[in-house]
């Protein structure tokens, strides 16, 4: 008998505690859910008494934003694989004579994988930039500046 009334014990003791987690989890979650207007609150306090030009103790003053280290120079970029896109466009879109698509370059040019499709993209955009190359209709030719290079030149 006694290890009956062990076990309805230990069960009841089971439940109030599960009854219990099962509050605190819900006045936790309310928490969660009240805690970034709260914050939002207490940062627009901190502005304002900043603005009247009151002291905010340091316990009150939201935590600064780590900043990260800036980068050195040298390793901002990826190492260069050597391969300038720049020229090979140019001469396709001389060779041609008429504007071309996008797609026509890089058939032209013989380019077959997403990545090498995708730095005659990269490429194409930075020389529009420049006003190397021209972009009407969906199509390319030979820019402005590109022109004025070579007359330049001559």
């Amino acid at each position: 008998m006694s290890e009956l009334g062990l076990e309805l014990r230990s069960a009841d003791a089971t439940a109030v505690m599960n009854a219990e987690i099962e509050r605190l989890s819900g006045i936790v979650s309310e928490w969660e859910q009240q805690a970034p207007s709260i914050e939002a609150a207490r940062g627009q306090i901190v502005a304002y008494q900043a603005a009247l030009g009151m002291i905010v103790p340091a316990s009150v003053q939201p935590a600064p934003v780590p900043r990260r280290e800036p980068m050195a120079r040298s390793s901002r970029r990826a190492p260069s694989t050597g391969v300038s896109r720049r020229e090979p466009i140019i001469a396709v879109l001389k060779d041609a004579g008429a504007p071309l698509r996008r797609a026509d370059i890089i058939e032209r040019l013989g380019l077959t994988t997403d990545s090498e499709a995708m730095s005659i993209s990269n490429a194409l955009g930075t020389m529009k930039k420049a006003r190397i190359v021209s972009h009407q209709n969906g199509r390319y030719t030979i820019g402005p500046a590109y022109v004025a290079h070579q007359q330049a030149a001559e």
